[in-house]
């Protein structure tokens, strides 16, 4: 299983975390389309996201390995 935290915005659609199964050779591209999948209310803001595994950010060509920790952080904005 893989951790997922979420933060900001993707609240409302996450609780603060959700365990989901790993999938070898999975890409951050293709993790993402499948979290759209269950969840298609949150699949627009998933596309903006950045991701984070084991709190560095990675490019959504890396691929996820087991027992990590996926961060999925919106863009925000402030002044």
């Amino acid at each position: 299983m893989i951790k997922v935290h979420f933060f900001a915005a993707l609240k409302q659609y996450f609780t603060d975390s959700i365990s989901v199964e790993f999938i070898e050779n999975e890409t951050v591209t293709d993790f993402i389309q499948r979290l759209a999948q269950f969840y298609p209310d949150a699949a627009e803001p998933l596309t903006k996201c950045r991701v984070a595994i084991n709190e560095e950010f990675v490019s959504f060509s890396d691929t996820i390995q087991s027992q990590t920790e996926v961060y999925v952080i919106p863009p925000s904005s402030g002044g």
